[in-house]
């Protein structure tokens, strides 16, 4: 890893400050968080069922999105669901560097187009997942390749200003990064390891056309996300399916959970 990941940057994005303030438990929090994800410490599931061995079931959990592989560090980023939107990113941060650079190179404009363009950092060929050896795989994890600080080398002569302009395009494509594969799978993960979940349901429309609000407390069979297959255990206000048996279907989604369900 020491002759493709350039240490310097690394630690320049990992002690970056967002923040109004030099030091605080916000700024601990964020900056903690980079130093887990680049050293493959983030609590994946296998890290959790190591540290909360009651809370967790034992054996293989796998992949919360494509169901397949072992949830761990390791495999963020080579995951098969992730390809759109891993290449998606990787297109947007060549547009965004590009914009960025151009306005200290404009004079250059041609040949750091064609440098980004080239640059396997950017490259989109891949089909079925992200290689390993992909430097984008490096960035997913906080590590910063030395395919991106080449192009910076090698346009941007002056420190302080190649420095700027890295940070700069860092905020922006690791939010993505981060909104966009860690912080929901974070969502996700989230939903292993409950057995009951309360939702209130405004406005169902019954037999008789009488609209009711209800509660329902039911549980989750198993806990596996995108599909959970949930039964109803209790109705919290007045029940409305006559005290048959309902089946819930419950869908993960970025940020709620979409139901359908039915009687048997």
């Amino acid at each position: 890893m020491e002759d493709i990941v350039d240490w310097s940057f690394t630690r320049e994005w990992i002690n970056t400050n967002p923040l109004d303030t030099p030091c605080s438990a916000k700024l601990s929090k964020i900056q903690g968080n980079k130093i887990k994800k680049l050293n493959f410490a983030h609590p994946t599931i296998d890290i959790q069922q190591r540290n909360y061995p009651r809370l967790y079931p034992r054996g293989i959990i796998p992949c919360v999105e494509c169901n397949s592989a072992k949830d761990n560090n390791e495999h963020i980023g080579l995951c098969t669901a992730h390809t759109t939107i891993i290449t998606q990113l990787i297109s947007d941060a060549s547009d965004i560097l590009l914009t960025l650079m151009l306005e200290e190179t404009a004079e250059q404009n041609y040949a750091l187009r064609n440098t980004i363009k080239e640059s396997k950092l950017f490259d989109i060929s891949f089909e079925l997942f992200l290689f390993k050896d992909h430097p984008f795989y490096l960035l997913i994890h906080h590590l910063v390749p030395k395919d991106l600080t080449d192009i910076f080398y090698n346009y941007i002569p002056k420190k302080k200003k190649r420095f700027e302009i890295f940070i700069k395009f860092m905020n922006i494509i690791m939010a993505n990064i981060d909104a966009h594969i860690w912080t929901l799978l974070k969502i996700k993960r989230n939903f292993i390891g409950k057995t009951t979940i309360q939702i209130m349901i405004v406005r169902i429309r019954t037999r008789t056309s009488i609209d009711k609000e209800i509660i329902l407390v039911i549980n989750i069979i198993p806990i596996f996300p995108p599909l959970i297959i949930a039964v109803v255990v209790s109705l919290i206000t007045t029940p409305i399916f006559d005290g048959r048996r309902v089946i819930f279907y419950i869908r993960v989604l970025e940020n709620h959970i979409e139901i359908e369900f039915g009687s048997i």
